[in-house]
């Protein structure tokens, strides 16, 4: 499978909201001097949850959604 197919099969697994979200994600942390690629997020289960923790707290309220998220 290649990397674009893997990416599509992530869209829908995921939903496009979550993927946004870890796109905005990655662009926050480069503001911080911090430099993460998506699939550190998608296969690392502590940068996962770290990355859910952020959606919960910035990303869900600057988007005006329930902690829930998608």
């Amino acid at each position: 499978m290649s990397i674009l197919q893997e990416y599509e099969e992530h869209s829908k697994y995921l939903g496009q909201e979550t993927i946004d979200a870890i796109s905005e994600y990655i662009s926050f942390l480069e503001t911080k001097g911090i430099r993460i690629l998506y699939s550190d997020v998608v296969y690392k289960k502590e940068e996962w949850q770290k990355f859910a923790n952020w959606r919960k707290k910035v990303y869900n309220i600057k988007h005006e959604k329930g902690s829930k998220g998608d």
